[in-house]
């Protein structure tokens, strides 16, 4: 019998009666067998006292079905590792591909994976999924749920021109007669039209989910005032749920807080990760709560919107709430009084007063420790090119990570090819730090070229580690490395 002892939890958990208590947490063989204050139950001690402890945190909207798909990531990457115990993978598998995916990679990972089915029989193998006659196979569907019927939580279908081209709402409308038919909730992807989002919205019902809802492509759910258009209001009325899911083009501060102050509320924090936006700007789930975060939220209406609300609508058994009997599946993380800047997927920044930092991870009851805070960025393609050991890499981890959090919290984007450019010369730039070397001076003509944002930025990071190594700022080494932030900065105004 595995046994664990969680001694001074601080519980964030709105569900639970335990919520804002600090109590200890006994764990028997993956299940919660006792909260109580001061029980010494015989165990392993896991100590928390420094930090808070939720439901393990539910993303609503993945795609972790790879390597056979256009789009997807490993669930590692996404998961136990960044702060998140339970995935939802939001239609990247099909009724023809689903046994791969469950024998391939749900099987096989230390995180729980969800599934909503596509309707379209090969899932993602194109973004076009939806616009081929024959497509949706009823039968095959409801064979794919009877065999994986405590995976499959919902149905997807993707409602936007490039998946439809001229079926028009046709295939949405055969979706969600299936899943009425079934008996599982429709999750919706709303895009640009056709076709037009009132058609979407007209055909859901009860139970029934939007993802994308801050999106700011004309086909949007608000006027550009911020009111919610009226089959919005009824889809409201008919319990109809909203899901952020961020994703590479779907989430707007602007949108967002314009429907935020006309009385709109979302229901889920869906990520919308793959590999393609990984990197920025979704990076992690624990990323896009603290926009959320970041735009005036509190931590418990963020926290429900992962754990609970999530695993009271897709019934996801013994998850979500922290009580006697449910798995012992808990995020425990830190959260910062102190700013940090945010970027939606449309290049706009705000700066929050508070963020979260994951620390720990526990799956029934196996702890994972967190790295980078549940942001997963990885500097692999610097190992790869410079051929760095691993040894290498790990020296520098620290400082990579502290540039990369000051380029990405000004907003700062580099395209594949000026990436590699821009972190390679900080190789150089860090090597010359610890080594106390100074750069030989550079032609001062070259700062005429530089505008004042791009050096400005650049001395106020160069600045910053040269004081860390206890290092004068030499202005040779602003100037080259602004050149590939003023670079950044001209691409995104392209």
């Amino acid at each position: 019998m595995k046994r664990l002892l969680i001694k001074n939890a601080n519980i964030i958990d709105v569900s639970s009666k335990y919520h804002k208590q600090c109590v200890d947490i006994y764990i028997e063989d993956g299940v919660i067998k006792k909260i109580d204050k001061d029980l010494n139950e015989m165990g392993q001690v896991f100590d928390i006292s420094s930090y808070l402890i939720s439901p393990g945190f539910i993303d609503a909207h993945v795609h972790c079905y790879h390597g056979k798909t256009v789009i997807g990531i490993d669930p590692e990457k996404i998961g136990v590792k960044t702060g998140v115990t339970s995935l939802i993978d939001a239609g990247t598998a099909g009724a023809n591909t689903i046994d791969d995916f469950y024998n391939r990679i749900i099987k096989k990972s230390e995180e729980r994976v969800f599934v909503l089915l596509n309707t379209a029989s090969d899932g993602l193998k194109t973004l076009s999924e939806l616009s081929t006659d024959g497509v949706i196979d009823k039968k095959a569907i409801k064979k794919a749920i009877e065999r994986y019927q405590d995976t499959i939580v919902g149905i997807k279908a993707r409602a936007s021109s490039s998946v439809l081209l001229d079926k028009g709402i046709g295939p949405i409308a055969e979706s969600k007669n299936i899943a009425t038919e079934l008996g599982l909730p429709l999750v919706i992807h709303i895009g640009n039209a056709p076709p037009k989002v009132e058609e979407v919205l007209d055909l859901t019902s009860a139970g029934d989910v939007i993802t994308h809802c801050y999106h700011n492509k004309v086909n949007g759910l608000f006027l550009e005032s911020g009111i919610k258009k009226g089959q919005v209001a009824n889809a409201l009325h008919r319990q109809v749920k909203f899901d952020i899911g961020h994703g590479s083009s779907s989430f707007s501060f602007d949108v967002f807080e314009k429907a935020v102050k006309n009385g709109f509320r979302h229901d889920f924090i869906g990520s919308d990760i793959y590999d393609k936006n990984i990197g920025g700007p979704v990076v992690s789930l624990i990323n896009v709560m603290n926009k959320v975060l970041a735009c005036d939220f509190s931590l418990d209406d963020v926290v429900s919107s992962v754990t609970s609300k999530v695993s009271e609508h897709f019934k996801l058994s013994r998850l979500g709430t922290i009580k006697v009997g449910n798995f012992a599946d808990f995020t425990v993380y830190k959260l910062h009084d102190s700013r940090k800047t945010f970027v939606d997927s449309v290049g706009q920044s705000r700066t929050g007063k508070s963020w979260i930092e994951a620390k720990y991870t526990l799956v029934e009851g196996e702890i994972f420790r967190v790295e980078n805070g549940g942001e997963m960025i990885s500097f692999d393609f610097l190992k790869d090119s410079m051929s760095l050991t691993q040894e290498q890499m790990t020296a520098y981890d620290d400082d990579l990570r502290y540039i990369d959090d000051y380029v990405s919290g000004h907003g700062i984007k580099f395209q594949d090819h000026f990436k590699l450019g821009f972190y390679s010369h900080m190789v150089g730039f860090i090597d010359r730090l610890k080594n106390k070397e100074k750069l030989d001076p550079v032609d001062e003509s070259i700062k005429d070229n530089i505008e004042e944002k791009a050096f400005k930025l650049t001395y106020d990071l160069i600045d910053s580690m040269s004081k860390k190594y206890e290092v004068e700022t030499f202005e040779s080494e602003v100037i080259l490395a602004s050149i590939h932030i003023q670079t950044a900065l001209a691409m995104e105004e392209d």
